[in-house]
């Protein structure tokens, strides 16, 4: 169906070209005063820069909308939450649920011409494996295998549930062994993979340019040319959007929701993000090493401040880290609530009286600096002299997650699957220095029920164990969960496709005019 609808409108373009003499690729039709435009180009805006397109190196979910368009795993997570065969036609799990075996889909090219191959997968599966990045979806698996020309196995420490939806995360994504060997430096800028598009241009600060792969395994995306244009601004991205210079917008500023639901000219969908916002906290540096300091932090915030200047007060206020809609979340559990005079007790058990110096690292993108302010304000109030550490997104990331020289940072992540064993590579000890638990958080109870937790089959004691969990996480403040947003996309009426998505699950592939 899909080829016949392009050779339909292809045959029209060249009826229209030869009967008035000219021809471009994107052709004006004009009749009798009216126009009609024949698109296959889409300039997507997105808030933000990744430096690194290498689904190995960095776990962010502002990667994910772009390696969705390059990349694909062996099982694809579609935009409304299901999973379907993607580069592996189909799978088989074992009696004792520790080993998964894949058969994959023949005759799949790479960018670079090349074929995909078991060996491609076995490579891409152990290097995602070994990535410090992606404890958070890799903790559960131990090794991949090849079996034969067209079967790979991957084989599981412990049995793990949720082991298709972490193979279908756009990190886990197939890559072109023989490119990453050559040059693993070159990769990061020049990916190789089996999506839908290439890319063929990247501006650093300004945008990312995409072409339509042509052997694509599935045909040839029906926009041909697509660019993912960094709009830092979130009013002039709107603007931006309002005028036809960005034809879908990701994450628009809370702020204008009302002027773009209004907007008759722009479709508006949000759902609700399967994540949360938090307070990160340095656990191993000092004062904030000490569990009562930390404390005071969490009862000196104003949740309800913070989402109002993160999302325009378009949320949830959350009492637990993990994401509500995952498996084991506790309804019961309660955060501690705004009370100052608490805060300033707590302070004083400690030692700091008057309070001590501090600082905030954040970016500009507004969902994070807007509610760092609030923070730092809320500090003040208890004695806390909060300083702003602005820097871009990437220093961000290389600065708290991978050399952990930050004291206080807000942070958002979004369950790669629906189950709260997703937060074991934030809070076990075991995790420390290797990607996601930059809080420095090492608790021996906390170990041993995060231990529990992913190996056993009993729902029930499960959900015990993740209750507990929560309760240490907000007995010792650790991180200090506060809200989950709505995540949104705007874009212009005539697109088609376009769906919301908690995990920017966005497939251009779908899209069409």
């Amino acid at each position: 169906m899909r080829k016949k609808t392009v050779f339909m409108v292809c045959f029209l373009l060249a009826l229209t070209l030869f009967t008035t003499g000219c021809g471009k690729e994107k052709a004006d039709l004009e009749s009798k005063g009216t126009e009609t435009i024949i698109k296959d180009s889409l300039v997507f805006g997105m808030p933000a820069e990744v430096q690194t397109l290498d689904p190995a190196k960095i776990y962010s979910f502002r990667a994910w909308s772009v390696f969705n368009q390059i990349y694909e795993p062996l099982i694809k997570s579609c935009s409304d939450g299901t999973l379907e065969p993607g580069l592996a036609e189909s799978w088989d799990i074992s009696d004792d649920g520790t080993e998964v075996v894949f058969h994959l889909r023949q005759g799949v090219k790479f960018h670079n011409g090349e074929t995909m191959t078991a060996d491609d997968v076995a490579f891409s599966l152990n290097r995602a494996i070994e990535s410090p990045n992606l404890t958070s979806i890799n903790s559960a698996m131990d090794k991949a295998e090849i079996i034969d020309d067209g079967t790979v196995k991957l084989t599981l420490k412990y049995p793990f549930s949720a082991i298709e939806s972490c193979v279908g995360h756009a990190n886990m994504s197939i890559v072109n062994k023989k490119a990453v060997e050559d040059d693993p430096e070159k990769f990061e800028r020049n990916p190789v993979g089996t999506g839908p598009y290439y890319l063929a241009d990247w501006k650093t600060g300004d945008k990312y340019v995409f072409e339509s792969f042509k052997d694509y395994w599935k045909g040839e995306a029906e926009i041909k040319h697509l660019t993912f244009k960094i709009v830092l601004d979130g009013n002039t991205a709107i603007i931006a959007l309002e005028n036809g210079e960005i034809d879908i917008l990701d994450a628009p500023p809370a702020s204008e929701r009302n002027r773009l639901v209004n907007n008759n000219d722009i479709q508006y969908h949000e759902t609700e993000m399967s994540g949360s916002f938090y307070i990160a906290i340095n656990n191993q540096r000092s004062p904030l090493s000490d569990p009562k300091v930390r404390r005071a932090i969490s009862y000196g915030i104003d949740k309800e401040a913070m989402m109002i200047a993160a999302s325009d007060g378009v949320g949830a206020i959350l009492d637990c880290f993990p994401a509500k809609a995952a498996f084991g979340y506790p309804d019961d559990v309660k955060g501690n609530p705004h009370d100052p005079e608490k805060a300033k007790q707590l302070l004083t058990e400690s030692g700091y009286p008057d309070g001590f110096d501090i600082s905030i690292i954040t970016d500009t993108d507004p969902k994070y600096y807007k509610p760092s302010e609030v923070l730092q304000d809320s500090l003040k109030k208890i004695g806390i002299n909060a300083e702003l550490d602005v820097v871009d997104l990437n220093q961000t990331l290389i600065r708290v997650r991978q050399e952990r020289d930050f004291e206080l940072h807000i942070d958002g992540t979004s369950a790669p699957y629906l189950d709260c064993n997703y937060i074991y590579g934030f809070f076990h000890g075991d995790q420390i220095g290797k990607g996601q638990n930059y809080f420095g958080c090492d608790n021996k109870e906390l170990n041993d029920l995060l231990d529990r937790g992913r190996v056993s089959q009993d729902s029930e004691e499960r959900k015990t164990i993740y209750k507990r969990v929560c309760e240490i996480i907000n007995e010792e403040a650790i991180a200090i969960p506060i809200y989950s947003g709505m995540q949104a996309v705007a874009a212009t009426k005539d697109l088609k496709g376009v769906q919301p998505n908690p995990m920017a699950r966005y497939y251009i592939y779908d899209y069409s005019w």
